[in-house]
C-alpha cells in the first residue's frame, strides 16, 4: 500500500472514532448529578480564585470532596471557551480522544501491529460503557480516570516486558507519576487498578526487581509527598477535610454507610450483567468466542501476553468493585482493557479465517460481512444515542439557557425551581458572569418583579400561576418561560 493510500485510511479511521466523542458535546444540558456539582465547584473557583477547596454556593464543598485536577482543568477550559458546557466537558472530550489515540500509539510502537489498536478504539467508542452517561461526554471525573488507568496499565505492561534495565526503571518513575495523577483525579477510585497489576507482576516475576530499583521508591516519594501535601493545606483551610474524605472516599463509602452517599444493594454479579447486557453489549460476546479462537491457535507470544495482562488486570478490578458499593460507571476503567482483549481476539480471527480459508471465499466473506455488519449497528446506535435528549425538570433549563441569543441583558430573569438545584444553578451563575440579570430562588414570595421567570416542576407552576399574572412565552422541551401579563 502506497503512502498516501495508506495516510487516506489512517485519517478515515481516525474521524470515524473520533466523532461519537465529538459530535453534539453541547447538546445535552449540564447533567445531575456529578457534572453539575463539577461545574458549579469550577465556576465557583474562577471566580473566587481559591484553587485549593472546592466551593458549592460560596461555602467549602464537603460532599464533592475529591482532589481538584478536573475542576483545575475545567476552569481552564472557561478562560479559554468561556462560560458554557462545552468548556465544562472539553477536558472530558480530550481525554477520551487521547485515550483512543493512546491505543492506537500503543499497538503500532509496542506491539508493531497497529490494525488491533484501531479496531480496539472503534469497539471502545462504540461501547456504552464509554460513550454512555457518565465518562466521555460528561464533565464528570471518569473520563480523566480511564485515561490515567489506561496509561497505568499500559506503563506497567512495557516495564513488565522490557529488556533494558534503564528504560525498565523510567517506567517505573513513569508509572507513580500517572497514579499521582490518577489520584488527583479520583482519589480512591484511582488505587483500584492495582491489585490486578499486583498479580501479573507476580505471574511474571517482576515484583521484586520493581522493589529493589531506587526509581521505585522515587516515584513512592513523589506520590506520597503530593497526596499528603495536598490534604494537609486542605485541613489547614478547612478543618474536618479529612473527616470527610474518609466518609465520602474511603471504607464508609466502599461499604455504603457513608454520610452523604447511600446506594441500593446490588447482587455480586451486578457489574458482570452490566457488561453483558448494555455497558459492553455485544462486543462482550464476540470477545467470549474470540479469546477461544486466539487460544486454540498460535498467536504473536507478545499479544498472547498482553491480552493475559489485560484479562487479569481486569478480572482483579471487576472483583473489588464488586465487593463494595456498587454504580453503574466504576466499571469504567476496564472497558479499554476489554477493547483491546476484543481487537486482538477479532484481528486474529479474521487473519486466521483468511489462512484457513484462503481460497474459500464463500467462508471469508460472510465472516467478513457478519463483522461489518455488527459494527455499523454498534456506531449507528452510539451516534443515535447521543442525539437522544434526556432533559428532565431538574435539568431541562440547559436547554433554554445554552442559547444567549433568545436571552437579553437588559431584562430580569428568575429561575423558580424547588427541585434539585445543581444544575440550574451552573447556568445562573455563568449567565451571571456574562453580564445578564439572572438569579435562582426556591422561595414563591421572592419571585417579584422579573420581566421572565423560568420553571419546569408541575407543582411550581401551579404555584406561580396561583400568585401572579403570567403568560407563557416560550418553552424548551420541560422548561417553560413565563412573561409578566
Amino acid at each position: 500500500m502506497n503512502r498516501l493510500l495508506k495516510f487516506f485510511f489512517v485519517a478515515i479511521a481516525l474521524v470515524i472514532i473520533s466523532f461519537p466523542l465529538v459530535y453534539k458535546i453541547k447538546y445535552r444540558p449540564i447533567q445531575m448529578w456529578d457534572e453539575s456539582r463539577n461545574a458549579v465547584n469550577a465556576i465557583e473557583m474562577l471566580k473566587s480564585e481559591n484553587y485549593l477547596v472546592r466551593t458549592f454556593k460560596n461555602k467549602y464543598d464537603s460532599w464533592e470532596t475529591k482532589p481538584p485536577l478536573l475542576i483545575w482543568l475545567q476552569v481552564a477550559s472557561m478562560k479559554v471557551f468561556g462560560y458554557n458546557v462545552f468548556a465544562i466537558r472539553f477536558p472530558s472530550m480530550v481525554a477520551a480522544l487521547l485515550s483512543c489515540f493512546v491505543i492506537i500509539l500503543f499497538f503500532n510502537y509496542f506491539l508493531k501491529d497497529p490494525v488491533p489498536g484501531f479496531v480496539s478504539a472503534f469497539i471502545l467508542v462504540t461501547s456504552e460503557g464509554f460513550t454512555g452517561a457518565h465518562v466521555s461526554r460528561t464533565g464528570d471525573h471518569d473520563a480523566l480516570l480511564v485515561l490515567f488507568s489506561l496509561l497505568i496499565s499500559l506503563t506497567a505492561f512495557i516495564y513488565f516486558q522490557s529488556a533494558d534495565q534503564y528504560k525498565r526503571e523510567k517506567y517505573i518513575l513513569f508509572f507513580w507519576m500517572l497514579l499521582t495523577l490518577a489520584f488527583f483525579t479520583k482519589s480512591s477510585a484511582s488505587l483500584i487498578i492495582l491489585p490486578g497489576l499486583l498479580a501479573y507482576s507476580l505471574r511474571e516475576k517482576k515484583l521484586i526487581p520493581a522493589l529493589k530499583s531506587k526509581w521505585f521508591y522515587g516515584g513512592l516519594a513523589i506520590f506520597s509527598i503530593s497526596v499528603f501535601s495536598y490534604y494537609f493545606l486542605h485541613e489547614r483551610a478547612t478543618p474536618g477535610y479529612i473527616r470527610d474524605v474518609w466518609q465520602n472516599e474511603f471504607f464508609p463509602r466502599a461499604s455504603n454507610t457513608a454520610t452523604h452517599y447511600q446506594y441500593e444493594e446490588g447482587h455480586w454479579y451486578y457489574y458482570l450483567q452490566n457488561l453483558a447486557t448494555h455497558r459492553f453489549f455485544p462486543w462482550i460476546y464476540l470477545m467470549i468466542i474470540s479469546i477461544i479462537v486466539l487460544s486454540r491457535f498460535r498467536a504473536k507470544t507478545s499479544e498472547k501476553k498482553f491480552v493475559n495482562c489485560l484479562l487479569i488486570n481486569a478480572f482483579c478490578f471487576l472483583i473489588v468493585i464488586s465487593a463494595v458499593t456498587k454504580n453503574e460507571w466504576y466499571d469504567a476503567p476496564i472497558i479499554p482493557m476489554l477493547s483491546m482483549v476484543t481487537g486482538i481476539s477479532i484481528v486474529f480471527g479474521v487473519r486466521q479465517v483468511n489462512v484457513l480459508f484462503g481460497k474459500n471465499r464463500w467462508i471469508k466473506i460472510p465472516v467478513v460481512l457478519i463483522v461489518l455488519a455488527l459494527s455499523y449497528a454498534c456506531y449507528s446506535k452510539t451516534i443515535s444515542s447521543i442525539a437522544w435528549d434526556n432533559s428532565n425538570e431538574d435539568n431541562c433549563f440547559g436547554q433554554y439557557l445554552k442559547n444567549t441569543d433568545e436571552l437579553d441583558k437588559s431584562s430580569t430573569y428568575v429561575l423558580y425551581h424547588t427541585g434539585f438545584d445543581q444544575s440550574p444553578l451552573f447556568y445562573v451563575e455563568a449567565l451571571s458572569l456574562q453580564g445578564y440579570n439572572i438569579a435562582l430562588t426556591n422561595v414563591i414570595d421572592s419571585v417579584k418583579s422579573p420581566d421572565f421567570i423560568l420553571t419546569s416542576r408541575e407543582d411550581d407552576i401551579a404555584l406561580l400561576n396561583a400568585k401572579y399574572p403570567l403568560r407563557e412565552f416560550d418553552r424548551k422541551g420541560k422548561c417553560i418561560v413565563y412573561a409578566r401579563k
